[in-house]
């Protein structure tokens, strides 16, 4: 008889490599993975929110990422909260205009997002902080 392993809980964590003060969530992606407590968790480094688009969302969306205007690391249920950018084109269609977009369309339920203060230095009280918050978050 086969068991059926429950499938872990998907974490997007996003960021820009190319800029070092809009990673901090792709390099906590890489911390939080090693974390024993968080093993029923799988933590997605995402450099787009393109795939959001095509691919069915889950009934609770939960995002690591970094938020300019905070200034402590704090946790965003309210997408309505989040500061959305104007964007000229496709390629400047950012998260907050993409969770609006799915949200306006019916297909965003709940999203849970751990905003990370842009710029911030990630010491280990944050990296606690944020395994309370990531493990609290499931419902």
């Amino acid at each position: 008889m086969k068991t059926k392993h429950k499938a872990k809980q998907k974490i997007y964590c996003f960021g820009n490599l190319d800029l070092k003060d809009d990673r901090s969530a792709l390099d906590i992606a890489d911390i939080l993975s090693k974390e024993n407590d968080l093993k029923q968790f799988e933590f997605i480094k995402c450099t787009s929110p393109d795939f959001l688009l095509t691919e069915e969302v889950p009934d609770q969306l939960i995002i690591i990422d970094v938020v300019k205007d905070i200034k402590d690391i704090k946790l965003i249920t309210d997408i309505d909260d989040i500061k959305h950018t104007k964007t000229t084109s496709v390629h400047d269609f950012d998260l907050a205009n993409t969770l609006k977009l799915l949200k306006s369309l019916g297909k965003l339920d709940k999203v849970v997002i751990i905003g990370i203060p842009y710029a911030k230095k990630i010491d280990k009280k944050d990296i606690e902080l944020i395994i309370r918050l990531v493990s609290s978050s499931i419902h």
